[in-house]
This record gives C-alpha cells, sequence and structure tokens, in this order.
C-alpha cells in the first residue's frame, strides 16, 4: 500500500518518519536516564566500597541525559544529534563509562551478576544509534560491544570458564534489544501511521465533500429553484421571464468562477478575512453588509471558522433572496464563554409555525453549527423581518493548532489514533519473545542444569504463545484477544507463576541474590504490554502487584528478614516502574504524534477532495449554467421553446445536486464510528451531554447494518433526553471478534419494568430494528438508578459483506 503513495504522500509520512525517530530517542534518553540510577541502587551491597566511586558518575550521567530527554521534547537538539562530533562524544563516553566502571572492580568481579552498573547503559547508546543513523551503524555497535563485553570479562577472569562466558554471552543478548527494538517500534509505527494517514485522508475527503456540497446548496441549488420556479410561471411573458433567468443565472456564473479562483490559491483564511469577502462578495449582488467584530472575539479555529462562513454566507443568501432588503447586518460578540453571532434583517419575515424552513435553515445553518457544538436560534415574523442567533462554545478554541484542524465530525480521533497505535502493542509482543533466549541463558549460568532443562522448556512454550498471539495480531484475527479480561488476567497469572517457580528452584535465602531474577525482565514486559493495551492504571497496578508477588516470592524461597537485600528488591522494582513511565511517554508521544498525522491527513483529503469537486462542478454545473445562459439569448428559438428547455436543463442539474446532498448526508460513505459521532454531535447541540467512546471498534459493519444501528442510538438517547431528566448519558460500541456491542447507558429516573409499560414502545421498536439485521436489543433499568440498554450484532459467518477492516 505504501509503494502506491504520490510524492505528497510520501513527503508527509517521511516527516511522520522523523517525527517518530523523535519519539524514540526522547524514550532512550530517559531509559539511559533511569537505567543507570536502578542498576546503581539494586548492586549497592555487591558494589561495596566501590559505589562511592560510582556515585558522582552516575549522577553526571542521570543529569546529562535528562538534560538531553528535555531538550529532545523541545526539539533543540535535533540537529546537534546528528552531528559527527556528538555520535563520537557519545560512543567514546559510553565505552569509557563500561572500561572506567570495570577497572574500579576487584579482579573476577566483574563477571558477577549485578556488577555491571553501566552495562544497560550500551543498550540505550546503541538504541539511539540505530533510531538515528539505521541498522548498520547499530549492528556495528552491537558487535563491538558484544567484543568489549567478553574482552573485559577475559581481563577479570583469565581462565574463561562456561559460567563466565554464558554471562558475557546474556549481556550481549540485553544489548541487542537496543538493536532489534528500535527497528521493530519504527517499522511498525511507519505502517500503523500509513493506515492511520489512509483513513484520516478518506475521513478528510468525506468532510470536504459535504462542505463543498453545502456550499453548493447556499448558491448554485437556490439559483437553480428560482429558475425552475420561473420558468413555470404563467406570466409575466416569456421573454421577460428570460430576461430575469440571465441575470440570475449570470450572476451566479461570477460566483461559481470567483469561487474557482479562490481555490487555484487556496489557503484557510482568519474569520475575519472570510467575513470580509462575503460583504465584498454581496455588495456585488446589490447586498449591503454591515459588519462588526467585538474586540473580545478571539479567533477561531479553521474548523470553527468555516462553520461560521458557510452559516453567514447561507443567512445572507435567504436575505438578499427572500427579505426585500438591500442591508443586512452581521454582529459578532464573545460573552459567558459563548462566540455570538447576530444575523439581522428588516425585510419581509415569515412564520416559523406556518413556513416550512428549507434545506438552507435546517442543513446549511443547523447543521454546520452543531458539528462544531453550537446552536441555532431563528426568530421571524411577517413584516418585521428576521433574526437568527449563533452561539458555539469558547472550549472548541482551547485545542492546539494542529488539533484544531482534525477531524470535526467526520472521524473519532480516538479511534484513528488507536489504530495507528496497535504497531506499538505489537512491539511490545515483539519484545517479550526477544526476552525468552536472554532469560534461558541467565537460567543456565545461575542454576543447576537439571533444572535450567525444566526451566528451558516452561520458557520455551511461553515463547511459542507469544509468537502465535504476536502472527495473529498482525494478521489482524486475534486482536479481540488484547480487549479481554480473562486474556490479562491469565497473562499476569503466568508471569506471576513463572516468578515463583523460579524463586523455588532457588536454593532457600538466595531469592535477593544478584542474578536470581531471571524472569523478572518478563514480568518488565508483562507491564509494558498491558500498561500500552489498558492504560496508565492498569500499569500502576501491575507495579503494586510486582512489590507483592516479590514478598510471595521471597515466602516461597524461605527467605528471611535478615538476609533481605532491600536494595536489590529496590532496583526490581525500579524495573517495573522503569517500563511502566517508558510505555506511558511513548503512548503519550505517540498518540500526539497520531493526531498530528491523522490532522495532517485530514488537511491533504481536504484539499484533494476540493479540487476534485471543484473541477467536476466546472465540468458539470458551470456548463449548464452557461447552457442556460445560451438559451436565453438564442432568438432564433421561440421563447416557450427556451423556457421548456432551460426548465428542463435546471431540474436536471437541481436533481443531480439536491441527490448528492442526500448521499452526503447518508452513511453511505461513513463508518460506524463517524456516523454514531454525528448522532452524538446532533444530541449535544439539544442540550444532552453524550460521552461517545468508539476506541475499541475495529472493523465497520455493512452500510444496512451501520444505519440500523446508528437509527437505535438515535431512539435511545431521544429516551434519555425526553424522559430520564439526565444531562449525561454515555454510548459505548465495541467490536469483538465478528461481533459489535454498544451500550448507552444513563443516571436519570430509570423507571421499573415489573409496573411501567416499556417508556412508550423504546423496547419494541429497538428489538424490532435489531432484529431486522440479526442482532438484538436488551433494556435494564431500575427506579432511580438510571437504565442501561445494550445492542449487539453478530456478523453472520455466511454473510459475504465482511463489513471493513479498521487496521
Amino acid at each position: 500500500m505504501l509503494d502506491q503513495l504520490s510524492g505528497a504522500d510520501q513527503e508527509r509520512l517521511a516527516t511522520l518518519a522523523a517525527r517518530i525517530a523523535d519519539w524514540v530517542v526522547i524514550a532512550i534518553f530517559a531509559f539511559r536516564s533511569v537505567i543507570v540510577l536502578i542498576t546503581y541502587v539494586g548492586g549497592l551491597e555487591g558494589l561495596g566500597s566501590v559505589a562511592r566511586v560510582y556515585l558522582p558518575v552516575v549522577v553526571i550521567t542521570v543529569v546529562v541525559n535528562t538534560g538531553m530527554m528535555v531538550a529532545s521534547i523541545a526539539r533543540r537538539v535535533r540537529q546537534l544529534l546528528r552531528s559527527p562530533w556528538f555520535l563520537a562524544a557519545d560512543l567514546l563516553s559510553t565505552a569509557g563509562l563500561i572500561v572506567w566502571s570495570a577497572l574500579q572492580l576487584p579482579p573476577g568481579a566483574y563477571v558477577l551478576a549485578q556488577r555491571d552498573t553501566f552495562w544497560m547503559y550500551i543498550l540505550g547508546t546503541i538504541g539511539l544509534w540505530t533510531t538515528i543513523h539505521g541498522a548498520r551503524l547499530g549492528f556495528a555497535l552491537l558487535a563491538a560491544g558484544g567484543v568489549t563485553q567478553f574482552l573485559i570479562s577475559w581481563v577479570s577472569v583469565p581462565n574463561l570458564t562456561l559460567d563466565v562466558c554464558l554471562q558475557a554471552l546474556a549481556r550481549t543478548a540485553w544489548a541487542a534489544n537496543g538493536f532489534v527494538v528500535p527497528l521493530v517500534v519504527i517499522k511498525l509505527a511507519w505502517h500503523g501511521a500509513g493506515l492511520a494517514d489512509a483513513a484520516a485522508l478518506q475521513a478528510g475527503q468525506t468532510m470536504e465533500r459535504v462542505q463543498v456540497l453545502l456550499d453548493m446548496h447556499d448558491t448554485v441549488l437556490q439559483t437553480l429553484g428560482q429558475v425552475i420556479q420561473r420558468s413555470g410561471m404563467p406570466d409575466p411573458p416569456d421573454e421577460a421571464r428570460l430576461r430575469e433567468i440571465t441575470i440570475l443565472v449570470r450572476a451566479q456564473i461570477i460566483d461559481v468562477k470567483a469561487l474557482l479562483r479562490d481555490n487555484e490559491d487556496y489557503v484557510p483564511a482568519s474569520l475575519r478575512a472570510e467575513m470580509a469577502k462575503l460583504v465584498r462578495r454581496f455588495a456585488e449582488q446589490g447586498l449591503r453588509v454591515e459588519m462588526a467584530f467585538s474586540e473580545t472575539v478571539p479567533e477561531p479555529t479553521r474548523e470553527v471558522t468555516a462553520a461560521f462562513t458557510g452559516a453567514v454566507r447561507e443567512a445572507l443568501n435567504n436575505a438578499r433572496r427572500h427579505a426585500g432588503v438591500a442591508v443586512a447586518s452581521v454582529r459578532f460578540s464573545c460573552s459567558h464563554g459563548l462566540i455570538r453571532i447576530t444575523i439581522r434583517d428588516k425585510g419581509h419575515g415569515f412564520d416559523p409555525a406556518t413556513t416550512t424552513q428549507g434545506f438552507g435553515l435546517t442543513g446549511s445553518i443547523h447543521q454546520r453549527i452543531a458539528a462544531v457544538g453550537g446552536t441555532t436560534e431563528i426568530w421571524s415574523k411577517p413584516g418585521r423581518g428576521t433574526r437568527i442567533h449563533i452561539a458555539v462554545p469558547l472550549a472548541r478554541e482551547s485545542r492546539s493548532p494542529a488539533a484544531s484542524e482534525e477531524l470535526s465530525q467526520a472521524t473519532d480521533i480516538d479511534a484513528l489514533t488507536s489504530r495507528a497505535l496497535t504497531w506499538f502493542v505489537t512491539a511490545v509482543l515483539a519484545y517479550r519473545i526477544a526476552l525468552s533466549p536472554i532469560q534461558v541463558t541467565g537460567a543456565l549460568a545461575n542454576i543447576a542444569l537439571s533444572q535450567s532443562t525444566w526451566f528451558s522448556v516452561g520458557m520455551a512454550g511461553v515463547l511459542l504463545m507469544d509468537a502465535v498471539v504476536l502472527i495473529g495480531i498482525l494478521a489482524g484475527r486475534l486482536r479481540w484477544l488484547l480487549q479481554s479480561r480473562v486474556v490479562f488476567a491469565v497473562d499476569v497469572a503466568i508471569a506471576a507463576g513463572l516468578n515463583v517457580w523460579t524463586a523455588a528452584i532457588f536454593p532457600a535465602d538466595t531469592l535477593t541474590m544478584p542474578g536470581h531474577d531471571i524472569v523478572w525482565a518478563y514480568t518488565q514486559g508483562v507491564t509494558a504490554l498491558w500498561t500500552a493495551v489498558r492504560g496508565t492504571w492498569a500499569g500502576l497496578a501491575l507495579v503494586a502487584g510486582g512489590g507483592v508477588l516479590q514478598l510471595v516470592m521471597a515466602w516461597v524461597n524461605s527467605t528471611t528478614i535478615a538476609t533481605v537485600d532491600w536494595m536489590q528488591l529496590i532496583g526490581r522494582q525500579g524495573y517495573l516502574t522503569l517500563a511502566l513511565v517508558i510505555v506511558w511517554m511513548l503512548v503519550r508521544l505517540a498518540r500526539e504524534g497520531a493526531r498530528l498525522t491523522v490532522s495532517e491527513g485530514v488537511r491533504a483529503g481536504r484539499t484533494l477532495e476540493r479540487v476534485r469537486m471543484l473541477q467536476a462542478l466546472q465540468n458539470r454545473v458551470l456548463r449548464t449554467l452557461m447552457r442556460i445562459t445560451d438559451l436565453s439569448s438564442l432568438e432564433e428559438a421561440p421563447p416557450s421553446d427556451r423556457m421548456r428547455e432551460i426548465r428542463g436543463l435546471a431540474l436536471a442539474q437541481a436533481g443531480e445536486l439536491r441527490q448528492a446532498l442526500r448521499d452526503s448526508s447518508a452513511t453511505t460513505s461513513n463508518g460506524l464510528t463517524l456516523t454514531l459521532k454525528m448522532v452524538s454531535d446532533e444530541f449535544r447541540a439539544q442540550g444532552l451531554r453524550v460521552e461517545l467512546v468508539t476506541s475499541e471498534l475495529t472493523f465497520d459493519p455493512s452500510h444496512p447494518v451501520t444505519v440500523a444501528l446508528s437509527e437505535a442510538v438515535r431512539e435511545a438517547l431521544t429516551n434519555v433526553r425526553r424522559h430520564a431528566g439526565a444531562a449525561h448519558a454515555v454510548v459505548r460500541a465495541a467490536s469483538s471478534g465478528s461481533s459489535i456491542e454498544i451500550v448507552i447507558r444513563d443516571q436519570g429516573r430509570g423507571f421499573d419494568p415489573e409496573t411501567v409499560s416499556h417508556d412508550g414502545g423504546l423496547a419494541e421498536i429497538l428489538i424490532q430494528r435489531l432484529r431486522s439485521i440479526g442482532g438484538d436489543a436488551d433494556i435494564w433499568s431500575a427506579s432511580g438508578r438510571g437504565t442501561r440498554i445494550r445492542l449487539t450484532w453478530d456478523r453472520p459467518a455466511s454473510d459475504g459483506d465482511q463489513g471493513v477492516p479498521r487496521v
């Protein structure tokens, strides 16, 4: 897929690749800051008096790497990291740390466990330069590190025994993680970001398609409606009506050509610039617009600016065409946390009770403003003019510039971001697989051969399990496992069981001796995986559980309080904390990066779709308008014949535009996430605060299923708004395997199902709607405890429509 991208797409993803590398670099500096401190604390008892010599160097190392981490977050050292001088300085300092620390130890001490205080630092160094300069340099550094490890071990113990060689090999294997993990992370991140970018591109095209079609309604469709109306009137005479039609259509041709000219250098303008453009355009059409801004009005986001521009344009179009006035006023103000707009004219007005509002008010104004979380009020009376009040919360303006150009109503940022972050989970699983041979090597070096054999068999089973899960997730068939609480509990139980087993294998009262934590690294992998999948709170729970697990292991190993090396236990706990912090940091950075990626993809999609649709507009609509003007002035044909042909052209083109508007409002091209978000926005505009959670949706069902589910959710939310007396409702949509479940929950009045007839037929409506697509609905409620509605749908195994996978 990525090989088929255009040059612009490749450039956008190349920028993302640099961003991904920045995340990994930041995480590596954090790792190097913490790992030295952890290994130092864990080895204090074994280091003895050497610990005092190491302390100043440890402090300097932590301070320098923390400073580099902060500078990397601020993006102030990107050029420095590309400098060959910095590369040489960093490699020399790493090598110096390792050699210097080994020389401080007594002969033979370096090969003992927990005496390699600075060795894990090389893991971060290899990862850093593999990330920045690629696999070749990373592999060269790994090879040099392995040679250095064996040379130092040989100097420390000239007679290299099998145990010494295994210890050196295990340390080299740990260093290999610094080479493999960044490559895997970056590769998977690139792939996941490409998928998110493609989805965002499509979402942007959907957004711009709706926007351009709304613009067409505000301009071309209304003109065509007037042409149809005039062509069907009995009087005035045909010639007079043809002249009126010519004036109307020529003015519209000017507007369309101006729209096409604006697109040549299409750059989103500020709100004031967009309003100034509208003032000039309506002045050319004979309507003077009095525009006023209070000083407190902030510059809104592009999303809100577009909504304001479209709504004001449609309101002024209504005033120009129906109010019979030459002047209209538009005033922007800001108060009580709202940006307010008042559009007023003193024209004919209308009676809202007897006048049917067309798509202009309900679709163009209401829909635009509701999409950005605002409200619209329209007041009018015959003979007293019309007044339109628009209000949008300032909370919509508090986002960052990048976030301001996100997906609006056309997609769910959390869902797309979750897709992009799937790569991180697979990277953690790959890390756990890589740990298994390292742990087997550590077992061979620290426990008896017979016991290490059984341990190796057990780790082989774990390795096979992780490999199967990883392959299944990459194939898109086992992703549901990561959402299962049972799988979470089983995985944690396996990690705990392995640790307790090793505690029982070691001789009594030796658990806290250096090198006797051979499975603890796997526990780090478990902590990292479930922190990424289930969030920070799950990670904190696992870190706390790690402390309890260490106490259980000490009890199994018959370790006494007097012989416990508390620094060793604190150091092991520090490794779990490090896994939590690194994952939290990477996920946070990756999520922000994914948001930027999605934002850029949406922006690119909008630009592409705008160009495409405006080209189509030029080819179809503009040609139709010009044909109408040609017919109006064609004196050879009788006026009645020309009128009939003009009417036919206008009807055909208006029908095409109306169909396109209906298609844009339907869910044909929208996924379930987008459709649910549009439904939620609709109820937010009515005052019901809807919290929508769709991050666990992994595929989109077919169009009929999407329509049925979204309409059922609309029925449920309507019931909440009318009967529950609640200001807040939660809609949670999730998929598991081939099924989808949507739960709508409120904390309102509720009801007693045994004494109250099911709330006006809601249950019957929902069940009937869900069963029409092979699903089901279930309603639970209790007086004073709210209501929970559960909608379920299972994809038939024989169904040819397998839906659209999210990743």
